[in-house]
């Protein structure tokens, strides 16, 4: 890569880091989810907290944009952005970077320690968000010397509309999972009714009725009526079949099924599908 480049200042703006802690305890007197517990509880003094000692690492440029927390052996996944920042020094910002999740994770430890009257042993990685993705890797493939003991490489293998899914984390419509909190993930479907086809059959049932009866009595023909009627249904059943199915993106997480997506379409789903599950056969 050439010097001019690599010298030269970066624009990087949106989602620019994915944290991921994982703290656990050896107090085998505690509670299962305890842990989760705590953190749920005092989620906006936790979020304070990282988001000080985030803006003290990278700058007030730079703010926590969102927290979830998953319970077992408490997963926090944090999520880093900012509107607009300016990168002159790649290897500097991401040595800065590894030192911010250093600090995090022994705050988060230290937090949850004293909060909760445990031991406990803390765990982190990160990877790099849409906003730094490709400038990321075009750092990375020609220098060998930035830091890398707690970096993820990271492959998009599917990104469509407000969904990007990737051999790190699945990120749709703002919801973010790390794939290997993923057990399992597979295409469901649902019958559904669609309220203003079923509107609209429902009023041309009564409508072909009242007019096979008008019919009816005006031609005095009953089976003129008779047959107007039941063309109306015919009409309705066939035109206005208000059922459709509506398929589900469902992911196994420790928590149990939640559905991360919906849609009317098959084959979308199952590209989405078919990315996760390769995602989690190369999980790290």
């Amino acid at each position: 890569m050439r010097s001019d480049y690599l010298q030269k200042d970066h624009e990087i703006h949106g989602e620019i880091l994915y944290l991921r802690f994982l703290l656990d305890t050896t107090d085998l007197k505690k509670e299962d989810e305890f842990l989760y517990t705590y953190a749920n509880k005092n989620k906006e003094k936790i979020k304070s907290q990282i988001n000080e000692a985030v803006r003290s690492g990278l700058g007030s440029d730079f703010n926590v944009q969102s927290i979830t927390y998953y319970p077992g052996s408490l997963t926090i996944l944090v999520v880093i952005g900012t509107t607009y920042y300016a990168i002159s020094r790649y290897k500097s910002f991401i040595e800065s970077v590894e030192l911010l999740v250093s600090q995090i994770r022994n705050l988060l430890s230290t937090t949850v320690s004293q909060g909760t009257n445990s031991r406990i042993s803390a765990s982190s990685n990160w990877i790099p968000g849409p906003g730094l993705i490709q400038l990321d890797s075009q750092f990375s493939s020609s220098n060998t010397d930035l830091p890398t003991r707690n970096r993820t490489s990271e492959r998009i293998l599917f990104s469509e509309d407000e969904t990007v899914i990737s051999t790190g984390r699945i990120t749709i419509s703002g919801n973010h999972y790390f794939i290997n909190q993923v057990a399992s993930c597979k295409v469901d479907w649902t019958d559904e009714i669609d309220k203003i086809k079923d509107a609209y059959r429902k009023t041309l049932l009564l409508f072909s009725a009242i007019m096979g009866i008008y019919l009816g009595f005006k031609t005095k023909s009953f089976l003129l009526g008779v047959f107007f009627t039941i063309l109306g249904m015919i009409a309705a059943l066939i035109f206005l079949n208000p059922h459709y199915k509506l398929y589900h993106l469902r992911l196994g997480m420790s928590s149990g099924e939640i559905d991360a997506v919906h849609s009317k379409s098959r084959e979308y789903l199952l590209r989405m599908s078919n990315a996760i599950n390769e995602a989690m056969g190369l999980r790290y």
